[in-house]
């Protein structure tokens, strides 16, 4: 016999047996037929409330369940919208730094630029230079020991271009001097 055919033939004998007790049971057979009825009443009662508190505590444990899901819910939409804030923010906070930098570099370049090329152009920036040179106290001797024997006459650098000038102290060599 397979295993279906027998499992088949197990419930079959259940099913006549439970049959043949609930017979006997109506008939009163066994002696104690309506206390079993009672006894069973009971038991479907008590199942019963059993399933509704069951069920009741199940509908309130997904309440809470659904609750606590749209709470989370909540929090990780705010954290979205702040998060979705704070990149706006900086991406606007980059593109003003940006623009402000690209503008201000813009406007400053063509001003320094200008600011150097007419200091350097101008007089200022020889009368500087000559100042520097002045103040050291360089005479025609000193200036031959520190650029060397033969470089004052390679530079042509003669005692003429050496003036003295109204404070008594040697002048800058006109050589240097650019107009």
């Amino acid at each position: 016999m397979c295993i279906g055919c027998s499992i088949l033939e197990r419930r079959k004998r259940e099913r006549e047996r439970e049959r043949e007790r609930r017979e006997r049971e109506r008939r009163g057979e066994g002696g104690r037929g309506e206390e079993r009825r009672e006894e069973r009443r009971e038991e479907r009662r008590e199942r019963s409330s059993r399933g509704e508190r069951e069920e009741r505590r199940r509908g309130e444990e997904r309440e809470r369940r659904e609750e606590r899901e749209r709470g989370e819910e909540r929090e990780r939409g705010g954290e979205r919208r702040e998060e979705r804030a704070l990149s706006l923010f900086s991406s606007l906070f980059s593109s003003v730094f940006s623009s402000l930098f690209s503008l201000l570099f813009s406007l400053l370049f063509p001003l320094l630029s200008s600011l150097l090329s007419s200091l350097l152009s101008s007089s200022l920036f020889p009368s500087l230079f000559c100042s520097l040179f002045n103040s050291s106290r360089i005479g025609r001797s000193n200036m031959t020991n520190l650029l060397g024997r033969n470089s004052l006459k390679s530079a042509n650098v003669k005692n003429s271009d050496l003036s003295i000038g109204p404070t008594g102290r040697k002048k800058c060599p006109r050589r240097f001097i650019s107009y």
